[in-house]
């Protein structure tokens, strides 16, 4: 279940919280968490070959990565596989990340790359319009930067499925109120 009808989404990622756990370890406490009550399970994805830009294309990891989300829809549950890039990647290499993703079968694709310039700002919006295109799953792009801001409001508005906010004074993120700004206008 879901606390109301709000569903409840968590993460174990390993360099986190998580800090010194091996991946499998991360898994289970995952699986912890689903057991739990939580409705939506993220993860890595460079789970069990990890990568410095959050994303592995290595078979065998690909292969156990599918195995989890299986187990975790068999629970009745949701995933998504959560890339982060760390730097900034093209449109095109973040197309063939989201394809990778939704080949492992997840629900839901999530990306977050790197805007450090104007320039690369317009390159993720430009990829979002490409990851309409060319996924069947619906997708999240957030970026991280100085320039990542626009893309993290404006990103739902023009075909990601969802904003991540913040309740905090701090942070990249939009707080909630000016996210719901955003997509009501009041």
């Amino acid at each position: 279940g879901s606390f109301g009808e709000h569903p409840v989404y968590v993460t174990c990622y390993r360099k986190v919280k998580s800090k010194g756990q091996t991946d499998d370890q991360c898994v289970d406490y995952l699986f912890q968490c689903l057991r739990c009550g939580a409705t939506f399970g993220d993860v890595m994805g460079d789970l069990y070959c990890e990568e410095p830009t959050g994303m592995t294309f290595d078979e065998t990891a690909a292969k156990k990565q599918a195995e989890v989300i299986e187990k975790i829809h068999a629970m009745g549950k949701e995933t998504l596989i959560s890339t982060h890039t760390k730097k900034f990647l093209t449109p095109e290499e973040l197309l063939r990340y989201a394809k990778g993703q939704q080949a492992r079968g997840t629900d839901l694709i999530k990306i977050v790359n790197y805007a450090a310039t104007e320039e690369e700002l317009v390159e993720n919006m430009k990829t979002i319009k490409l990851f309409s295109e060319n996924l069947e799953k619906p997708f999240v792009l957030l970026a991280n930067g100085p320039e990542c801001r626009p893309l993290r409001l404006d990103g739902a508005a023009k075909g990601a499925c969802t904003f991540f906010c913040r309740t905090s004074e701090t942070g990249e993120q939009p707080l909630v109120k000016t996210a719901k700004y955003w997509r009501d206008g009041e």
